[in-house]
């Protein structure tokens, strides 16, 4: 027995190390699969605990931070075989419940991003069949993840981090809308919504306040680049910076703030000198 708790504490230890070095702007790779290595000998000395392995597909996750789509998907599918291995053996366990969930929200997190690519680079006369093609693609991802949530839901309802995973997914499944049709939806007030109640019910939780914050930075974007009405987001933004100022990307979201009336500001003159052009050069005839 004490063999598992070494090679687990010394999985800890790297992971730590790992963390540590990367905020330092180092490379963390080689710790982080140390500490994977580590993980996965503690449950193959002792197969019957599962902590370690549950250890190794959070670490997978915090590895794949840094590598690109490809090597990102490839490491959350070993982190999702280990998690079934947990669940396997006991189906209703909270925290591989919860990874395999969160690790699901991740493949998605990838998905979107290759829409959100797809949209930048496609021709015009292409875009719109190849976002169709790639939206049916994932669709079956949207699905997988869905159904896991559920499972989840099903162990624990009321935990902030599963509520926060669960408006993530639906964060993710407006965006991939948003992608597809181009066009506002409600649904998106109202996720800003459930996000800024979250955020004030938990203030001190970093990931809920960061998943408010965050969401609402993307969408005030978005409203910006659709040439939707911003001034609302923008100015509930800079309350919800100034709400929580131990945000840990607060300095960048300020900076995201300044951008975002600059180009309001920019906006504004342009359409007052377009109006000024069309009353005397009679542009709209």
């Amino acid at each position: 027995g004490r063999d598992y708790y070494y090679y687990n504490e010394l999985g800890t230890l790297n992971r730590n190390r790992a963390q540590s070095v990367k905020n330092q702007g180092g490379d963390a790779k080689p710790l982080y699969q140390a500490a994977i290595d580590a993980y996965l000998t503690a449950n193959k000395r002792f197969p019957e605990h599962n902590g370690s392995l549950i250890n190794a597909a959070s670490t997978l996750r915090l590895l794949a931070e840094s590598e690109e789509p490809e090597q990102k998907r490839m490491m959350f599918v070993k982190a999702e075989e280990l998690l079934k291995k947990v669940l396997e053996k006991d189906a209703s366990h909270f925290v591989a419940n919860y990874y395999l969930s969160v690790v699901y929200i991740n493949m998605l997190e990838v998905s979107v991003l290759d829409e959100a690519n797809v949209l930048n680079h496609a021709g015009h006369n292409n875009r719109a069949a190849m976002l169709a093609k790639t939206h049916r693609a994932h669709e079956a991802e949207f699905s997988r993840a869905e159904a896991q949530m559920q499972k989840l839901l099903a162990v624990n309802d009321s935990h902030p981090y599963v509520l926060n995973s669960g408006s993530r997914l639906a964060q993710l499944k407006l965006e991939h809308h948003l992608l597809s049709q181009l066009q506002w939806s409600p649904n998106i007030d109202t996720l800003i919504n459930d996000r800024e109640k979250l955020a004030e019910a938990s203030p001190k939780n970093p990931i809920v306040v960061s998943s408010y914050i965050g969401f609402l930075g993307i969408m005030t974007h978005t409203r910006l680049l659709l040439s939707l009405p911003a001034q609302d987001y923008i100015e509930q933004l800079a309350q919800a910076l100034q709400a929580y100022p131990e945000f840990e990307n607060k300095e960048v979201f300020q900076a995201l703030l300044v951008l975002f009336r600059q180009w309001l500001q920019e906006k504004s003159e342009l359409r007052a000198l377009a109006d000024e052009l069309a009353q005397h050069y009679d542009l709209t005839a």
